[in-house]
């Protein structure tokens, strides 16, 4: 009998606290967004309607348009969501969010509605009011950057239209060209008689929202200890490389004075000025940086050498040859390593990559061998070069960090997310801007090769640069020259409050990093080239977004059904426990009354002023 009553107070225990684990999470919330609608006369403004419902899940993601969108939100919804727990430093994995855009007429959709959905998903999360008299438009990048939409004008005269106080306009957009007129976007809100605000970032949002300043910090990007190291050894044997090749080059003797010509004395300077620069990074440990200049010397110096020794075409067989058998092999251990961490998965995609460039160059030399091209040396010295340059980045694999499940499912399906992301950026900002795109479409069909091809890592990598490169594209639109400078500092900002976070949680992103260390050093000499290692830097400091961290986990069952069954187990045994003093007590009149349990709920980490 003590025994049933036992196993009684055991699973009485089990559905209290099943009951209990029910969050109280399950909220609605709504909020005002911007949208344009088609019309024969062009773009027309109207104010949508926004609305959420967070429900426990398994991390689902729903979206319904009425009337249906020109473009799919899914997945800037999707995207958008998942900034807004990142922002929060909140697992969303248990829980399902339906959005549910509503309009009066059908509107061009697509990731306008990005920055609005991550606000309201943070205003419900976080519990923080919103102010109903404020309404934006903007999508939502990487860093939680607001980006460009169109229709600002006509935006702004349906907020107007529907007497609110404030629109939150994308920073960038207050001037707009319009019948050969440059018009500013805040004079003409307050002639409609509303406040216009430029925003850059969900920090900005927020602050005009809700009148409180959210996530400042101060603080530095710090330089991994491991990273530092490793990549100091590393820049290191680069640019010694680059001194042994240049006094090659310098004592080599030949008498084919022929090659000795114009184009030679140019590489050459170029080469010591690289060298020369790789030595100014190096000293200010600038390593990322370093390595690269001295990397572009080696080339340079090593297709000199090749031009002044005169390779045979056997002679540029065999070295190919040899070439191909060392990325074999290599290509073969990477096969049996496995990602653990984003250091990991990282500078495995930057192998990888690294790795079929080298191929390609190895395929472009054979060609070039038939033909007896002088451009053999060129292109042997660049295959040679990478393959070094892949080994170099090796040291980096199976460092401690932050454990992720990575799997092939995981990098399969982040893959597609991240082309999708990309296609869906492409076909708007295409749509708003016909022929800005350029080849950027020829970038997203390559990461699908990759992807056809099972190469789910390096498909990641490529879908990640190609987005970068569309997010330069969007973010430069009627950006003039001299505000370039500008729109560069605002991404490197966002870029380190990223790696901030990111350190904060125990990971390093390695390339976004290496990245955003590369464009602060470009930032005076090519602000072009820096805007897209800046931009790089953004996308691959958001990479954790698409894994779940590593967690034990019974078999079959989920995190929270463990989590209830193991409670389930512990309270069935104090209830046991009970039992047996209630029965030594039974003859005395006092009765226990256990407190009711306590749940602890969910802590978001803002830090405010």
């Amino acid at each position: 009998m003590a025994r049933t009553a036992y196993m009684r107070l055991f699973f009485a225990g089990l559905l209290l606290l099943a009951i209990l684990a029910i969050p109280v999470l399950a909220q609605s919330g709504s909020i005002k967004l911007l949208a344009v609608s088609e019309t024969a006369t062009g773009l027309q403004g109207s104010v949508a309607y926004l609305f959420l419902d967070i429900q426990p899940g398994s991390g689902r993601v729903f979206i319904d348009t009425l009337p249906t969108a020109k473009i799919d939100t899914q997945l800037s919804t999707r995207f958008a969501k998942d900034m807004a727990c990142k922002y929060l430093n909140v697992d969303c994995s248990n829980l399902d969010f339906f959005y549910t855009i509503r309009a009066d007429s059908p509107i061009v959709g697509g990731p306008s509605a990005g920055a609005a959905i991550t606000t309201l998903t943070i205003s419900l999360l976080g519990k923080v009011p919103l102010d109903q008299d404020t309404v934006m438009t903007g999508t939502i990048n990487s860093g939680e950057l607001i980006g460009p939409v169109g229709g600002v004008k006509e935006k702004i005269d349906a907020a107007a239209d529907e007497k609110l106080k404030r629109v939150l306009i994308p920073r960038g957009e207050r001037y707009i060209e319009e019948e050969n007129e440059t018009k500013d976007m805040i004079e003409y809100g307050k002639q409609k008689g509303i406040i216009v605000v430029e925003v850059s970032d969900v920090d900005d949002v927020l602050y005009y929202y809700t009148g409180e300043q959210f996530n400042t910090s101060d603080s530095e990007v710090e330089m991994n200890p491991v990273y530092k190291d490793t990549m100091r050894f590393l820049s290191d044997g680069l640019c010694r490389r680059s001194l042994e090749l240049k006094q090659e080059v310098e004592e080599f003797r030949t008498f084919d004075v022929s090659v000795i010509d114009a184009d030679f004395a140019e590489t050459k300077k170029k080469a010591e000025n690289l060298t020369l620069e790789g030595k100014r990074a190096f000293d200010e440990e600038i390593y990322y940086s370093a390595a690269s200049y001295c990397f572009g010397s080696n080339v340079k110096y090593s297709t000199l050498l090749f031009r002044l020794e005169g390779m045979s075409r056997e002679e540029a067989n065999n070295t190919l040859t040899e070439l191909q058998n060392n990325v074999t092999g290599m290509k073969e251990d990477l096969d049996e390593f496995r990602i653990r961490t984003m250091t990991d998965l990282q500078a495995y995609m930057i192998v990888k990559d690294r790795l079929g460039e080298t191929e390609d160059y190895i395929n472009q030399s054979r060609i070039k061998m038939l033909n007896n091209s002088s451009m053999l040396p060129g292109l042997l010295a660049l295959a040679v070069e990478r393959y070094n340059s892949a080994v170099s980045w090796s040291n980096f694999l199976g460092q401690n960090g932050k454990r992720f499940r990575i799997s092939s499912t995981e990098l399969m399906s982040s893959c597609i997310n991240k082309i999708s992301e990309a296609e869906e950026q492409y076909s708007y900002v295409d749509y708003l801007f016909r022929g800005l795109m350029g080849d950027i479409r020829k970038d997203i069909d390559g990461a699908k090769d990759t992807y056809r091809n099972g190469d789910y890592v390096l498909c990641l990598y490529k879908a990640t640069l190609t987005k970068a490169q569309i997010g330069v594209v969007s973010s430069s639109i009627g950006v003039k020259k001299e505000d370039v400078g500008d729109l560069l500092s605002r991404k490197l900002e966002a870029a380190r409050k990223s790696i901030i976070s990111q350190q904060e949680n125990g990971i390093f992103p390695i390339l976004g990093y290496s990245y955003y260390e590369y464009a602060t050093s470009l930032r005076e000499k090519d602000v072009y080239s820096a805007l897209l290692y800046a931009e790089y830097a953004l996308e691959l400091s958001n990479l954790d977004i698409y894994f779940e961290p590593e967690r034990i986990r019974l078999v079959g069952l989920k995190s929270s059904d463990a989590m209830v069954f193991f409670s389930g187990i512990a309270i069935g045994i104090m209830l046991s426990i009970l039992v047996m003093v209630l029965e030594r007590r039974r003859n005395r009149k006092k009765t226990y009354r256990p407190e009711p349990p306590k749940h602890s709920r969910i802590k978001f980490n803002f830090r405010r002023k």
